[in-house]
């Protein structure tokens, strides 16, 4: 990750689309092809999980198009960090 050029997108699932407004656009998340884990545990112990993930997707030939997403299941002011459950999603070419 290039983490000095990170483009980040915050978003909600919704039935409809929304008119932007300033800096904020409306975005659909591409259909295709995903590899998907859950991190169980800190947010910075999370690169465990990038890694086995990308060394995966090496073993079965699929190349990440560099789109990912973390979607946060929980949060840090209702569970202790080690019960944290984080998904975070790949799209394939």
């Amino acid at each position: 990750l290039d983490m000095q050029h990170l483009d980040v997108d915050i978003g909600f699932i919704t039935d409809q689309e929304y008119p932007g407004f300033g800096e904020m656009n409306c975005i659909q998340v591409p259909g295709g092809r995903w590899v998907a884990f859950i991190h169980k545990g800190p947010y910075k112990e999370m690169g465990k999980g990038y890694a086995a993930a990308q060394a995966w997707m090496r073993e079965h030939q699929l190349v990440p198009t560099g789109l990912a997403y973390e979607y946060y299941l929980n949060s840090p002011q209702f569970v202790p960090e080690s019960e944290l459950m984080t998904k975070v999603e790949f799209l394939v070419e």
